[in-house]
C-alpha cells in the first residue's frame, strides 16, 4: 500500500496475506481487521485508528522500519496489542485512550507517548517496549508479573506508574520530570528509581524524581 500524501481505510482488511505500507505519506486503518499475514512499514506512518474505538491491526508481526502510531480512545483496557513489534522504526502513542503492549517487543527506533496511556504488560509474564529511547509527554504504566528491567532512556513530562506485582528496575540516567507512582493495591511493589542504580521501596516512589 503505497501513498504519498493522508489515506484513511474504513473497510475492514480480512484473508491470509499481509499489509505493507511503503509509501511516505499516512496510512489510517480506521476499522477493526482480522488478515493473518505480517505488517510491514518501510516508510511513511501506519495509524491505528482515528481516535475513535475501532482500528486495529492483523493477526501476524508486525516489522516497523518507520513509524507505528497508534490512536484509539479507549478509556478502558479493551485496546490489546498482541501483535510483536520488531524493526528499526519507531512507535508512537499518539491517542487519548490506552494501548496495552503485552508481546515481548524489538522495534530500535524509540516510543513517543504524546497523549493518553502506553501500558506494557497485562499482568502476565510477557510485554515490553523496544530497545531505542522514551519520550513520555502523558503516562506510561507498566503491568507485569515479572520482574520488568529498563535499559531505556526515558525523558519527558509525564508520568510512570508501576501496576503490577513485579519489580522494575531503570539502569539509565533518566531525564522525566514527574515522580513515579505505583498503585497501592499492588504492596509488594519495589522499583529502582530514576537514577539508576538507587533502589527504593513503592511507599517512597513519588520522592524519587
Amino acid at each position: 500500500m503505497a501513498f504519498d500524501k493522508t489515506l484513511t481505510v474504513n473497510a475492514t482488511i480480512q484473508g491470509t496475506n499481509g499489509l505493507i505500507a511503503d509509501g511516505l505519506g499516512k496510512v489510517t486503518l480506521a476499522n477493526n481487521n482480522s488478515y493473518t499475514g505480517d505488517t510491514t512499514i518501510s516508510f511513511g506512518t501506519l495509524e491505528i485508528g482515528n481516535g475513535g474505538i475501532t482500528g486495529t491491526l492483523g493477526n501476524g508481526n508486525v516489522t516497523n522500519n518507520s513509524t507505528l502510531a497508534f490512536n484509539r480512545g479507549d478509556e478502558d483496557d479493551s485496546f490489546v496489542v498482541t501483535n510483536h513489534i520488531s524493526g528499526s522504526g519507531s512507535v508512537v502513542q499518539k491517542g487519548s485512550g490506552k494501548t496495552i503492549l503485552t508481546a515481548d517487543n524489538s522495534y530500535s527506533g524509540g516510543t513517543t507517548i504524546d497523549n493518553g496511556i502506553l501500558q506494557v504488560g497485562d499482568g502476565g509474564p510477557t510485554g515490553s517496549l523496544g530497545s531505542g529511547n522514551i519520550t513520555n509527554n502523558s503516562e506510561l504504566v507498566t503491568n507485569s508479573a515479572l520482574m520488568w528491567k529498563s535499559v531505556n532512556l526515558i525523558r519527558g513530562a509525564g508520568n510512570f506508574t508501576q501496576a503490577g506485582s513485579n519489580t522494575v528496575t531503570f539502569t539509565a540516567n533518566n531525564r522525566y520530570t514527574a515522580p513515579p507512582r505505583s498503585i497501592p493495591t499492588a504492596p509488594s511493589n519495589s522499583a529502582t528509581a530514576a537514577a539508576a542504580g538507587r533502589s527504593v521501596p513503592a511507599t517512597l516512589l513519588t520522592t524519587v524524581c
